[in-house]
């Protein structure tokens, strides 16, 4: 969720394409920024409004940029879109899908608001077992990565530790 009333970026787009749908409290033009609550259909409509106004030639580079940056959206995800744009254009007769531009948790429904805010203070009140099964949510057994290898060793490390005191 953004944490503040604010005015628009300086490059905030001014025009859109006509037939494309924006997110919630994130049309063009917009004066004034409001908090809104992140959830993956929202972020997902953005990159999506974001893509087709750029691809149309309606918003520039950085005017795509910014609207994303009012979202929340990662700058990497920006990065993307510039990028699928020149693919496309490049290769106009490739099929191409905007999905490619979320994040795998973007698109498993796992909304953001389910993360606890203060985890720390939850291990200590012994909901470490939910934590992981939230956790396990988001992999499934024949998607291992490495950030998954490091963040069991982690918790294991942290299970068996004399802070928490299970033996």
């Amino acid at each position: 969720m953004c944490n503040s009333k604010d005015k628009s970026p300086k490059n905030n787009p001014v025009s859109k394409a006509d037939n494309v749908v924006a997110p919630v409290g994130r049309d063009c033009p917009q004066k004034v920024i409001l908090p809104t609550m992140q959830t993956n259909n929202w972020l997902m409509t953005g990159v999506k409004f974001a893509f087709s106004n750029r691809k149309e030639g309606k918003w520039n580079k950085t005017e795509c940029q910014e609207y994303l940056v009012t979202m929340g959206i990662a700058e990497k995800i920006a990065d993307n879109t510039e990028s699928k744009l020149r693919f496309e254009e490049e290769n106009p007769n490739s099929e191409s899908n905007i999905t490619d531009l979320y994040p795998y948790h973007w698109k498993i429904n796992y909304e953001p608001n389910f993360f606890i805010n203060a985890p720390m203070h939850q291990l200590g009140h012994g909901v470490l077992l939910d934590i992981i099964s939230e956790l396990q949510k988001l992999t499934s057994k024949d998607k291992a990565t490495e950030i998954e290898k490091l963040i069991n060793e982690f918790i294991t490390d942290l299970i068996y530790s004399d802070w928490i005191g299970v033996n």
